[in-house]
């Protein structure tokens, strides 16, 4: 009696909670390259922190209280791979933020980079002497450009004399090589070999241009002088037989400064051999001088002697048979 008995009930009240994912998607970049990424979150006091996530991977963050609102930023971004660099994050959904309603309930935030290359820039200038040829033409240059003799880009450009074109999205780290494609022939003129400096470049950078200048000249063909008169060949005297008369002889004058052909005459006696008479321009030698006329005379007087000669010989053979047939 008077006792008093005690019924206790108990209840539990829990927490409602939900997950918060975070996940990582990168495009861009070299195919080995993956982070991590360093993610933050805030979804209120006592909820709030970072997780390293690898690119194309995601974490979770459990026991977030539903009714919370997370912020998810991604405030410093891991060193990019050499030659790229990183673009602007984005989210989704695209404020980065979410908010943890349904118990249970896993509410994702993606973050997003992009990588690029990083690229830099070749210019090519055309010098061009054109000779007088009045050619204005335009020229195709062809470029390459590689790292450790893999070609990242290449291709040509038409650049007119005087002028520059420029090459852009060349990856950094490239070495360009600078050729020229033959241009047209002009007649009248020949081409030069090009003469091209800068190429093969330096690496290519962001904050350098690469310059390669290319120089092309037209020379003309030196036009021949007209031909001269045609030069004199050496002349052959041939002593006549007895009793035939000499033939006509004709020797052409040299131009002046130019030594005369050589004379021969041949003399048919047996025994005798023949001998070279030499002419020389503004002298004389013998019979022979430079001026046709008494060159000419010459000859004729030589040939009248030994018709003469011969003559008196007839003679004097002819006078000596009479006295012996007299006697």
């Amino acid at each position: 009696k008077g006792a008093t008995v005690t019924v206790t009930v108990v209840n539990t009240l829990t927490r409602d909670t939900g997950s918060l994912e975070l996940a990582k998607s990168l495009t861009g970049g070299p195919a080995d390259f993956d982070g991590p990424f360093a993610l933050v979150y805030d979804c209120g006091a006592g909820f709030a922190g970072s997780r390293d996530v690898l690119a194309g991977a995601s974490v979770s963050v459990p026991g977030i209280p539903t009714g919370s609102v997370c912020q998810v930023s991604e405030p410093v971004l891991p060193t990019a791979p050499v030659g790229y660099s990183f673009g602007e994050v984005t989210f989704n959904p695209t404020s980065g933020q979410v908010s943890i309603t349904e118990k249970g309930a896993t509410v994702t935030v993606t973050v997003v980079n992009t990588l690029t290359r990083d690229t830099g820039s070749l210019t090519i200038t055309k010098t061009f002497n054109s000779g007088g040829s009045g050619f204005s033409g335009e020229f195709t240059m062809d470029y390459t450009c590689s790292i450790e003799d893999l070609v990242q880009v290449s291709g040509s450009v038409v650049v007119a004399a005087g002028a520059t074109a420029t090459v852009t999205g060349i990856p950094t780290g490239s070495v360009c090589s600078v050729t020229e494609t033959a241009p047209p022939a002009v007649a009248g003129f020949v081409w030069a070999e090009p003469i091209i400096t800068g190429s093969p470049t330096a690496e290519i950078d962001v904050e350098t241009v690469r310059e390669v200048d290319v120089v092309n000249t037209l020379t003309a063909i030196p036009t021949p002088p007209p031909p001269g008169p045609p030069q004199p060949v050496a002349t052959v005297i041939t002593a006549p037989q007895p009793g035939e008369d000499p033939p006509a002889v004709t020797i052409t004058d040299p131009q002046p400064g130019v030594d005369p052909p050589p004379v021969e005459i041949t003399a048919p006696q047996p025994g005798e051999e023949s001998f070279p008479v030499a002419v020389a321009a503004g002298s004389q030698d013998g019979l022979f001088t430079r001026t046709p006329g008494r060159l000419f005379g010459g000859v004729l007087v030589a040939i009248l002697a030994i018709l003469a000669i011969a003559g008196i010989v007839a003679a004097t053979a002819s006078r000596s048979a009479r006295s012996r047939y007299a006697k």
